[in-house]
């Protein structure tokens, strides 16, 4: 008898080892629905306070039990609402508000009325679905460039009337402004029955026929301008707040309240780029007559300097405060989407350069099929290294509009990937599984911005979770957990009873501990309650536990970027022989590079390239002889000026045709003012070279480098020389 039950046992065992390699078997243990896991630590957070979310015109997005904030029932009136939403994504406003003409329990007429009031206003409210998303961001999108757009088209109306003044001003000197019709005119039917309009017309005309008209170039010039500057006009007030290009199975309803136009299409990186291209050219007509009206208000237009400026001018040298007011171009896509067919189309608009915005959800696991090898479009994105990366999800309302919000103002190219609920799933079951799929890190929060530094720690920070403290590496929460809450993968999954358990099933915390090179031996396992309150052992399937590790290893991955380890001093001391080595064999192979494509010899093209070796702390290296052309020379030497004639560097603003081209060698040392004409911002932020280098690139030639501080160790006879011609 005993036999027997060994012998059940081990057939017991086998199916189970069976199951957890092939996932197949053990039909009669599969759970028939979500699992109800043990322990409070994996208890989702609630989404009263998070979800359903109010997003109004200019406004940025806010939860619905923040909009009611001190009404005593708002859990009454919110879950009321929420009630509605179950059966579609959002609520109008207006519609929502009417819902709270209904009785709702427990609540006064006077607090559905202050309820009424509070959501009064274009607005939506938006439940906890992936299809709210793209009006989510048109929302926030809307509110963070509206202000931009308005001060642009403020710029070229001032642009087009004071040049239509000049036009006047011009006009008016004419001969023919003063004969004896126009007085006539002027004078009224009264008077001139008194005044004589012909010899009033010869007494004005001497002074009007001795002043300057413009010439034939410079009107036309000016026409032109006025023209284009009020097609732009009539262009940006008829044309949209933004344009959205999408999959047309991916709809983005709801954008045309916030003034946004949607693309459908079977290409939308491909379409989204030529329109952002055609947007762009379009746009360096009213930036040249912008440039061209500050000018000539001034009378400083010379045609033999600035008409070349101008036809150099393209939309990179365009303001920050320029670029925010061109209708942003979004491209929305899913995960899938990109596996399937867009990343060629990905990757091309991250290295455009151009300012489009690219809108990404991952829904569920976001990576296909388990066995399928998933992408990373976040971490993908990264690589092209300037464009600006935020991977968020929508199990954190709090958090959601800030990192929106942070893609909406980014000018370079950017992209947000944000972890959405399946589509068609129950809401309380989504919102439970994309809360423990975020606080298992299997798609952590980070943000990557160029604009911070130069180094990965600087532009890469994870974002922590809700109540996790930031040094925090790993979490009890696990991938396996979320998928016990979500009905796709009950496949994964084998309930044991009690008379099942053995001692090669493995709590998956210690399996995913002992994982290494090859998967440890035992089977995983989570502890989950039944009905009865009762704990029991669900199995999982390697191919599950697999995505865990991976999960996990990703999640440290990108913990270390942003936080690289320390250099330790004493391990740095322990082998300087070693780094010398490294530094001396790069030095080495750059010389061979430079000599192959150069032609130079390698001696010559090493007297280029300092020693990547420092010397000895002891034994300091003697200076390297140099050129006589490379000497610098000493205060009051010959090719020298004298201390006392020191002459700071400057730029005659009124010149400057706002090309960009200083900023771009440093924006620290050249500003820009609020006519957006350059000027020196900071003289210690930069090198007597860059001052050369600026002044010998300058269109305008309105770029005096000065002389160069004593301390300047760029300072050669030769760029001395140079400098020179700038006086």
């Amino acid at each position: 008898m005993t036999a027997e039950r060994d012998k059940q046992a081990a057939v017991e065992r086998q199916q189970i080892r069976t199951f957890h390699i092939t996932g197949r078997g053990l039909e009669e243990f599969r759970p028939a629905a979500p699992l109800r896991l043990a322990g409070e630590e994996f208890a989702p957070p609630s989404s009263e306070c998070g979800y359903p979310l109010w997003a109004a015109k200019g406004r940025k997005p806010v939860p619905l039990w923040d909009l009611f904030e001190g009404i005593e029932h708002r859990a009454q009136i919110v879950a009321a609402i929420a009630g509605v939403l179950e059966a579609k994504p959002w609520l109008v406003g207006a519609e929502a508000s009417k819902r709270l003409l209904l009785p709702v329990e427990e609540c006064s007429e006077e607090e559905l009325l202050e309820a009424r009031a509070r959501m009064a206003g274009d607005a939506i409210v938006a439940g906890f679905d992936s299809r709210v998303l793209p009006a989510l961001y048109a929302s926030i999108l809307s509110a963070s460039r509206a202000s931009a757009r308005e001060k642009f088209a403020e710029r070229m109306k001032a642009a087009r009337d004071s040049l239509s003044e000049l036009m006047a001003a011009d006009d008016a000197h004419a001969p023919e402004a003063s004969g004896p019709a126009p007085v006539a005119a002027a004078l009224g039917g009264q008077a001139a029955v008194y005044l004589d309009a012909e010899l009033l017309a010869r007494t004005l005309r001497a002074p009007v026929e001795g002043a300057r008209r413009m010439s034939p170039a410079r009107r036309a010039r000016i026409e032109r301008a006025i023209a284009t500057l009020e097609d732009a006009l009539q262009s940006t007030a008829a044309g949209p707040a933004f344009r959205l290009f999408h999959p047309p199975e991916l709809p983005a309803n709801g954008i045309e309240r916030w003034g946004g136009w949607s693309e459908p299409s079977l290409e939308p990186f491909h379409d989204g780029m030529m329109f952002c291209q055609r947007q762009l050219e379009w746009f360096v007509a009213p930036l040249r007559a912008l440039r061209l009206a500050r000018l000539e208000a001034v009378s400083a237009y010379d045609a033999s300097i600035h008409d070349e400026a101008l036809r150099r001018l393209d939309w990179q040298s365009a303001s920050e405060e320029e670029l925010a007011a061109l209708a942003p171009v979004v491209i929305v896509e899913t995960t899938e989407g990109l596996a399937k067919a867009s990343l060629t189309g990905f990757s091309r608009a991250l290295r455009s350069g151009m300012p489009l915005q690219l809108l990404i959800t991952r829904s569920g696991f976001g990576l296909g099929e388990l066995g399928e090898a998933g992408i990373e479009p976040g971490y993908l994105a990264m690589v092209h290294r300037e464009c600006f990366v935020v991977q968020g999800t929508m199990a954190r309302p709090a958090e959601l509009p800030a990192m929106l919000e942070a893609m909406a103002n980014s000018l370079r190219p950017a992209v947000a990937v944000v972890a959405t609920p399946e589509p068609d799933t129950d809401p309380i079951e989504a919102w439970e599984e994309l809360s423990l799929l975020d606080r298992a890190h299997a798609a952590p929060s980070y943000r990557y911005d160029p604009e911070r530094g130069e180094t990965w720690a600087e532009r890469f920070e994870i974002l922590p979770g809700p109540g996790e403290p930031e040094a925090e590496e790993t979490a009890p929460v696990t991938a396996a957990h979320a998928a016990a809450l979500s009905r796709r993968m009950l496949d994964h999954f084998r309930v044991l009873p009690p008379s099942a358990f053995s001692e090669d099933q493995v709590e998956l915390d210690k399996y995913l501990a002992e994982y290494r090179d090859r998967p440890p031996l035992g089977v995983p396992f989570l502890w989950v309650l039944n009905p009865d309150g009762e704990r029991q052992r669900a199995i999982c399937t390697r191919e599950l536990a697999a995505l865990c590790r991976d999960r996990l290893r990703s999640w440290r991955a990108a913990r270390a970027l942003a936080s690289p380890p320390a250099t330790q001093p004493q391990a740095a001391a322990a082998a300087p022989d070693a780094e010398q080595a490294r530094a001396e064999g790069a030095r080495q192979a750059l010389l061979r590079l430079v000599a192959s494509l150069t032609g130079q010899e390698a001696a010559a093209a090493a007297a280029a390239i300092p020693s990547a070796v420092p010397a000895p702390a002891a034994a300091p290296a003697a200076p390297a002889p140099s050129a006589p052309a490379a000497a610098v020379p000493a205060p009051g030497a010959a090719g020298a000026p004298p201390a006392e004639e020191a002459v700071a560097p400057y730029i005659e603003s009124y010149m400057c045709t706002s090309c960009n081209d200083c900023r771009k060698i440093n924006p620290r040392l050249f500003g820009y003012d609020a006519n957006q004409q350059a000027y020196i911002a900071d003289p210690a932020a930069g090198t007597f070279a860059e001052l050369v280098k600026a002044a010998e690139g300058c269109p305008a030639k309105c770029i005096h480098p000065g002389t160069p501080a004593p301390s300047d160790k760029t300072v050669t006879a030769d760029l001395l020389a140079r400098a020179a011609k700038f006086g």
